[in-house]
């Protein structure tokens, strides 16, 4: 098994299996487009195990692979937001940005405490991602939040952070 795995503990003996038979089968190939493909094949599996292997599986080095995770990831109207928090301890940068994708698509202003804990984080890209969750989240608890970027060393997460209370405030006013 892949470093970091964190499945469901609720699946069966035989959810497992194929969650971990799945896992070794996209880590074994060396092909984008093999794994594009078993990744677009599983996006069709709406199942708690399937939703586990999406969220290992965004360590991928392939953007395209990980846009296709995000996005199918930000749809499922299931998906255990806690699980997907959780990887946000990851030490890739990219699986961050990817999970603050998938968290700001959720619109749910419960995972707001776990994105404040990276508005310090120390790769630029994490920090601009962090910017356009909470602007997707569009809670007035992100406004503070998206404060606190404005104020930020980099001018790229600047922006990011005020293009995002911009959409806060218009979703604010509709």
């Amino acid at each position: 098994m892949a470093k970091g795995l964190q499945r469901p503990p609720s699946l069966s003996k035989q959810e497992k299996r194929l969650y971990r038979s799945v896992v070794k089968k996209i880590k074994a190939a060396k092909d984008k487009q093999k794994r594009l493909a078993l990744i677009e094949t599983l996006t069709s599996t709406k199942e708690p195990w399937a939703s586990a292997v999406l969220l290992d599986s965004l360590d991928d080095t392939n953007e395209e692979i990980r846009q296709l995770i995000v996005q199918e990831l930000g749809e499922r109207k299931d998906l255990d937001l806690e699980l997907v928090a959780e990887k946000l301890d990851h030490p890739l940068w990219y699986v961050k940005s990817s999970v603050l994708n998938i968290l700001g698509l959720k619109r749910d202003k419960s995972v707001l405490i776990h994105i404040e804990a990276l508005l310090k984080e120390p790769n630029v890209e994490v920090r601009r991602a962090a910017a356009s969750a909470l602007g997707h989240i569009g809670d007035k608890e992100s406004l503070p939040l998206l404060l606190q970027l404005t104020k930020d060393r980099n001018q790229f997460v600047r922006a990011s952070a005020e293009k995002a209370i911009n959409k806060v405030s218009k979703l604010r006013f509709t």
